[in-house]
């Protein structure tokens, strides 16, 4: 834990990044983020805002039983964020194949004429 709170140290000065780190380690999701919850926060600086990445590995597990376990641990995790009046944003990344809008074309569903267009503005915003 101590090289990793260095490296991140590291890496927010190189950046000239102000901001304050810490770090938790727990044998799951659920354990580490409320241990994290619970300690975060300076005086009156507290967060409210909890980030979480897009849950996408939902079958990927040994048995049946470990993968609803690992499901439950992520809803309580988010759960537990909202019992301490926290908002909860959940990212998911959109180059992971959950790109809808050929087949949304294809099946003619939705407004394909402003589709186009929020696609043509996405992809000049990228170039």
């Amino acid at each position: 834990m101590r090289k990793l709170d260095q490296q991140f140290g590291r890496w927010l000065r190189k950046r000239h990044i102000r901001a304050f780190y810490i770090s938790v380690a727990d044998a799951n999701i659920r354990g580490g983020t409320q241990s994290l919850l619970q300690v975060c926060g300076l005086g009156h600086l507290k967060p409210n805002v909890i980030l979480l990445g897009f849950k996408s590995n939902w079958c990927q597990h040994g048995t049946a039983l470990e993968a609803l376990l690992d499901i439950s641990d992520y809803f309580d995790t988010i759960q537990d964020a909202f019992n301490m009046n926290m908002a909860v944003c959940v990212f998911r990344d959109g180059n992971l194949g959950f790109d809808f809008t050929e087949a949304m074309k294809r099946l003619n569903v939705g407004d394909v004429e402003l589709l186009q267009a929020n696609l043509e503005e996405s992809e000049g915003k990228k170039e």
